[in-house]
């Protein structure tokens, strides 16, 4: 009697999980492949897998919603071309996409494996509005497609995942802590990065870099000094500073008679007044 009722359960199982997955032969994911930063833009990928290997795909149609106060489509491309496909996208209403496509492949897009890089797919390229996290959800979908007996099932399972627009702003502040005067390089500068996810890589428009200091830079001269900061969700944020330099005097020479003779010395001074206690005079000839 144990051993019966197993079986009857056994049964019962294979039969509801049976009719589960043969409703369930299409899965399409969307995956974000891209950071999508606040005012830059990002790849999410829809794809498909097929979970049997003897159909062929005839028409694709998929609506779905989306954020559209943090989230703005900027382009939708097949992830490569598709025999006889002729995809049309529409937007029927703001934050709405609808794709409607007719397609084959050649391998039926099946793998057992399920991998996210399959055949089909689409890549969704989102402009990031405001910072914010969404919901990507389908509000139609279907997939018909045909057996080799020519006959049209229609089948689909989804996810609908949620999409990161990640901030684009962080506070940096920028500080000359050396200077060095005109047609010279002794500048130096820090950065300070007062808010944002770490870890942070700094790129710098010029001068020397410390592999132990990311954040400082040295042997500056005068003139605009350009930051772009990386954070840890790949977000980009770049800022500028204006590099000091001490001022050179204005320098100018009297001498009479010409030629000048020791009795009659030439006098040179400078014709500026600056903050200096000393002049030290270089004669290059």
């Amino acid at each position: 009697m144990k051993h019966s009722l197993k079986y009857i359960l056994l049964i019962i199982s294979f039969l509801s999980f049976g009719e589960l997955f043969s409703q369930s032969l299409i899965t399409a994911k969307f995956h974000q492949n891209d950071t999508i930063c606040e005012g830059t833009a990002g790849v999410v990928r829809l794809y498909f897998y097929n979970s049997t290997p003897d159909q062929r795909t005839s028409v694709l149609r998929l609506c779905f919603n989306y954020d559209h106060h943090a989230l703005k489509i900027n382009e939708i491309a097949t992830e490569q071309d598709f025999l006889n496909s002729n995809m049309t996208i529409t937007y029927p209403e703001a934050g709405v996409c609808s794709i409607l496509d007719t397609l084959t492949t050649p391998n039926n897009f099946y793998n057992a494996a399920q991998p996210e890089n399959m055949n089909i797919g689409f890549d969704i390229k989102f402009e990031g509005l405001q910072e914010s996290v969404s919901f990507i959800t389908f509000i139609e979908d279907s997939c018909y497609f045909k057996t080799e007996e020519e006959e049209p099932i229609l089948a689909f399972y989804h996810s609908s995942p949620e999409i990161r627009v990640h901030p684009g702003y962080i506070k940096i502040t920028m500080e000359q802590v050396g200077i060095g005067c005109s047609y010279e390089n002794k500048g130096s500068v820090v950065a300070n990065v007062l808010e944002g996810v770490e870890e942070f890589e700094y790129k710098w428009s010029r001068g020397k870099y410390f592999a132990n200091s990311p954040n400082k830079v040295g042997e500056l001269e005068g003139g605009e000094l350009t930051l772009i900061v990386k954070d840890g969700n790949g977000c980009l944020h770049d800022t500028a500073i204006t590099v000091d330099v001490l001022p050179a005097p204005a320098i100018a020479w009297e001498y009479a008679p010409d030629p000048a003779v020791i009795e009659h010395p030439i006098n040179f001074y400078a014709t500026e007044f600056l903050d200096a206690f000393n002049w030290l005079w270089k004669f290059l000839s």
